[in-house]
């Protein structure tokens, strides 16, 4: 029985893990993590870093366009004219990258166009910016981030003649809200890859450097990469205007790279970036720092989504089955080790240029561990309130309270040294009673009687100690102290000599017997604790003070309570007491050991 039990236990642990996995599986699948695990890699992976001196930027502001107006209405005699101004011959810059899109001609400036094309055939360094348009119906209805772009789309500029001439670089980016990938090529008109307009002007630098261009084989098939940002912008201190107006010194751009793009909000290619959400990048910059990216050599890529997604079950399924019937303690470990371990290795990826998706798992581990305290929370309540339920039946709730609060300490053997006041109480007649009575009938008497009793203690705040057959021991002061322990004891002393005269008369009614309580109450010194074995132990109360409250049990007649002179003395005179009116004599006890009849308390009897 005990193992089906088992096997049952753990079937449903590892379906519960089964079951938690695959809700959060689903949820990284559904986007459900996606902002805020964006938000944490961009912590973890960005940081601003030496932006290389090599790149330049000169951006066409608000001062330039204050004066030329929008590039758009340029004649570009003004492009050629720049152009012809970096290429002196002996102040050249190693390349010229033209952030800006010529899809058509000047029909009013067609001298400007020619000029533009005679100027763009004669250099060899410089880079135009392509497009492609795309298509409608190439969707990707997983995430618009990964439309597909190695399928063949078309070129929408720049125009002929310049596109026969021209080195030319795609400008397209990835539907992203926060700039975090780019491409590194696009298809266009079913002809070869076209890179990048950031990779050509690396590969075009490297050819003017005389160094091999770092290799891209981790793109194999991978058209997105990971910008890991350096710099916020690449400024020179110099804008277009400034360059049209040879104001630019030629050591600012000899033998650099120079990027020439909007750098005005009103062209609106500013962005927010994984770097920084609030200052927006202007997109010249962010071209900047993939070019950057690539003369360092540290192309990031996302590592496979599959095998995270397969990473992310596996570990949430670990942790579930270990959250669920762990302790606390040990759950915190797994908990602290799953998120250090996969955050380190995140990062170690990620210097490696795999990017993996920081958040994912740590964030799943975290809900997992939350989770796990709430349920163990509530089913260590419910089980505490199941004990308290039933085997409060057996012990009496004072002191199962006490020892839930105690916890594992309660359940030591051992006892210590108290004041208490011990209340025994007794049927006189018992004996007789049952010589008389049927079985059944004697145990409906003692029932009811233990229920007054019972009720009596409780509600004094009594801790109710055992049942000896028709006797009943109880005590107070301890587990919890009490400073009227001797008042409450003889408060329900009373309450059971009230409540006897109803139930004798019923008993009387009923069975046709006559039956009444004797009492006995003493204060003094005990040993209060677990006494018993390991196997078997009982919260009681021994020593000689327990030993005499019993005696004066014995010796009080029907509907008498007897008490101790320290009984007396404890009441400070609230309770009318009057001398036995017999000779007694406890067994151990000397001769002067003064008894007394408990009449009332400040006038209730």
């Amino acid at each position: 029985m005990w193992l089906n039990k088992l096997k049952k236990s753990s079937y449903l642990r590892i379906l519960d893990a089964f079951l938690a996995s695959t809700i959060f599986t689903l949820a990284a699948i559904f986007g459900v993590f996606a902002d805020i695990d964006n938000k944490f890699s961009d912590f973890l992976y960005q940081s601003l870093n030496e932006k290389n001196p090599d790149i330049i930027v000169i951006g066409i502001d608000p001062f330039t366009i204050n004066r030329l107006g929008l590039p758009i209405t340029w004649s570009r005699s003004n492009w050629a004219k720049a152009i012809k101004t970096l290429n002196d011959g002996q102040n050249n810059p190693a390349v010229i990258g033209i952030d800006m899109l010529f899809s058509g001609p000047n029909n009013h400036d067609p001298a400007g166009d020619e000029l533009w094309a005679d100027t763009i055939k004669n250099a060899d360094n410089i880079v135009l910016a392509t497009m492609v348009a795309k298509d409608e119906n190439q969707t990707n209805d997983d995430n618009s981030l990964y439309f597909p772009w190695n399928l063949s789309l078309k070129r929408i500029s720049p125009y002929e003649p310049i596109a026969s001439v021209a080195s030319m670089g795609s400008v397209n980016a990835p539907d992203e809200n926060v700039a975090r990938h780019a491409l590194l090529y696009v298809n266009i008109d079913s002809k070869d890859k076209t890179y990048s307009f950031d990779r050509v002007i690396y590969n075009k630098w490297c050819e003017k450097k005389g160094i091999t261009p770092h290799s891209l084989n981790s793109f194999d098939g991978d058209i997105l990469y990971y910008i890991p940002f350096s710099a916020e912008n690449y400024r020179c201190g110099y804008n277009f205007l400034d360059l049209l107006d040879k104001k630019i010194p030629p050591e600012v751009y000899k033998d650099k790279i120079v990027l020439i793009g909007p750098y005005a909000p009103v062209m609106a290619d500013n962005h927010a970036t994984a770097l920084d959400y609030e200052n927006q990048m202007y997109g010249i910059d962010i071209h900047a720092n993939c070019i950057q990216a690539f003369q360092n050599g540290f192309i990031p890529y996302d590592a496979n989504e599959k095998y995270q997604l397969l990473g992310l079950f596996v570990v949430c399924f670990i942790c579930e089955f270990l959250f669920l019937r762990g302790n606390l303690n040990r759950n915190v470990a797994i908990w602290l080790i799953i998120c250090f371990v996969y955050l380190s290795m995140a990062y170690i990826f990620y210097r490696n240029a795999v990017v993996l998706h920081a958040l994912w798992i740590p964030l799943s581990a975290t809900v997992l561990f939350i989770g796990s305290i709430a349920t163990n929370y509530m089913r260590a309540k419910t089980e505490r309130e199941i004990i308290y339920k039933f085997f409060g039946k057996y012990v009496d709730p004072m002191v199962m309270k006490e020892l839930l609060l105690q916890g594992t300490d309660a359940l030591e053997l051992g006892g210590k040294p108290c004041d208490i006041a011990v209340l025994f109480v007794d049927i006189r007649g018992f004996t007789t009673m049952s010589e008389k009575l049927s079985a059944e009938s004697v145990v409906e008497i003692l029932n009811r009687y233990l229920t007054l009793v019972t009720d009596s203690v409780y509600k004094h705040r009594g801790t109710l100690d055992k049942f000896i057959g028709d006797a009943v021991m109880a005590f107070w002061n301890a587990p919890t102290k009490q400073d009227d322990a001797v008042l409450s004891a003889c408060q329900a002393a009373l309450d059971m000599l009230a409540g006897s005269t109803r139930l004798c008369a019923a008993v009387k009614a009923k069975f046709g017997v006559d039956i009444s309580f004797g009492i006995g109450i003493h204060w003094g010194s005990a040993v209060v604790g677990n006494i018993g074995t390991n196997k078997r132990m009982d919260y009681t109360a021994i020593g000689d003070t327990v030993n005499t409250a019993a005696r004066l049990e014995s010796n009080a007649q029907g509907g008498q309570i007897l008490i101790s002179r320290a009984v007396a003395d404890a009441l400070d005179g609230c309770g009318e007491t009057e001398p036995i009116g017999r000779k007694i004599i406890l067994k151990g006890k000397e001769k002067g050991f003064e008894i007394l009849v408990l009449k009332s308390l400040n006038g209730r009897r």
